[in-house]
């Protein structure tokens, strides 16, 4: 895939909130993915509503929600697309190497943007964590959330 169709399909939307020894390996570990897609990043404080605007810029068909504390391995957006093939699907997800955050998570997982564009409301104490609070209201919707079977390293929890 060329550059040129990569920009026209996925935006990686990024919120900011890692130390500098963090962001150095984040950006090291997703060095291809970071020079091949459109990057959204948005710096300020509060997570939730960075996510939130970071989101209503992306103009193609598909986002990449990314934490600037997370590594995903190389092939994983490649994967992710075939699964789109069928329109329940609304979310692609893929687990963290160890299991500390639970098997649900929402940083690093890939979007039909329109439709997080149109659910994505989670605050800080509205419902459980944003990964469960968001793959609830997928599912009560009827649309289907697609966990690969590959894994993202969480660079918060490896030494």
């Amino acid at each position: 895939m060329t550059n040129a169709i990569n920009n026209k399909i996925l935006t990686v939307v990024l919120p900011l909130k890692e130390n500098q020894e963090i962001l150095e390996k984040f950006i090291e570990g997703n060095r291809e993915l970071l020079t091949n897609y459109p990057l959204i990043v948005i710096g300020f404080g509060n997570l939730p509503e960075a996510r939130k605007y970071g989101i209503s810029l992306v103009q193609t068909s598909f986002t990449l929600n990314l934490d600037s504390d997370v590594i995903i391995p190389l092939d994983f957006i490649e994967e992710a697309l075939k699964e789109f093939q069928d329109d329940k699907v609304v979310v692609i997800s893929i687990p963290y190497e160890s299991d500390i955050q639970g098997h649900l998570p929402f940083g690093p997982s890939l979007w039909r943007t329109e439709i997080l564009q149109e659910l994505y409301d989670w605050e800080f104490g509205k419902g459980d964590c944003e990964c469960r609070y968001m793959w609830e209201k997928v599912k009560s919707l009827g649309y289907k959330i697609v966990e690969l079977d590959m894994k993202a390293k969480h660079l918060r929890r490896i030494s």
